[in-house]
């Protein structure tokens, strides 16, 4: 493998997690006479540069293969404003699907591409930047549609700025079922978001890119960032975020 850095001084990059000697990752104990199966045969490669793995890194990894998103609230509400004066509610309305069919492609992308390669890089990042967008972009619909008056002349809603509390308090009067559905999402379980919206700007806006550490093994190879086995991340935010969306409209409708 080329640019990587190895956590251990070894040509294949297997070492023995007890004792640290060189491994070859089909063995069952190591030089010292320890039981791989037991100190656990995964081995951990640190990428050093933006490119980096070769194409192998995903073969044997076991991906989840995601269900197709699904839009039966959305359409509803799409037939509900069909005859709305308000136009850019209708446009923001489209992007709201619009990003998150985005995001649903980059996650296709990053699942057929799960090799640390730039179509890797692409597809994550595009997920991450969609489907925080997708949110922002439902934010927009429901400050015009109830006529909140929370954006300002340079910026529209964001999710960030509806959920605050004195938003969530205007959006209660007009819809409380609705301020519930994003209190009790975003904020009372809301970890998952603070931690999503803060790998989202990391990885996928603002900051250096993270380390990405490889385990490579039988049958289950792996790339992770921060802790988080990417694939698995992304599809379960993916499916989250849908369903937040389609539980909004479904209190719109």
């Amino acid at each position: 493998m080329n640019d990587l850095t190895k956590e251990r001084p070894c040509d294949e990059g297997c070492y023995c997690k007890k004792c640290g000697a060189s491994i070859d990752p089909a063995d069952e104990k190591c030089p010292n006479g320890h039981v791989l199966k037991d100190v656990g045969r995964h081995y951990k490669v640190i990428l050093k540069e933006s490119i980096g793995l070769s194409d192998s890194i995903g073969k044997e990894h076991k991906l989840p293969r995601p269900i197709p998103l699904t839009f039966t609230k959305y359409d509803e509400f799409t037939q509900k404003i069909s005859t709305s004066q308000k136009l850019n509610l209708k446009n923001y309305h489209q992007t709201t699907k619009y990003r998150l069919s985005i995001a649903e492609y980059c996650l296709n992308l990053l699942l057929e591409n799960y090799n640390n390669n730039i179509a890797f890089a692409a597809g994550l990042t595009g997920f991450l930047v969609q489907t925080k967008s997708a949110l922002d972009s439902l934010s927009e619909e429901i400050n015009l549609y109830y006529s909140l008056d929370i954006s300002k002349s340079q910026w529209v809603t964001d999710i960030k700025t509806l959920i605050k509390t004195k938003n969530l308090t205007k959006l209660s009067i007009k819809n409380s079922n609705l301020a519930q559905i994003l209190r009790l999402n975003l904020i009372c379980e809301g970890s998952w978001f603070s931690e999503f919206n803060t790998f989202r700007d990391q990885e996928g806006v603002h900051r250096k890119r993270s380390p990405r550490h490889i385990t490579i093994c039988t049958p289950i190879n792996d790339i992770q960032i921060g802790g988080k086995g990417v694939a698995r991340y992304c599809v379960n935010i993916l499916y989250k975020i849908n369903k937040i969306i389609e539980d909004c409209y479904y209190s719109m409708i």
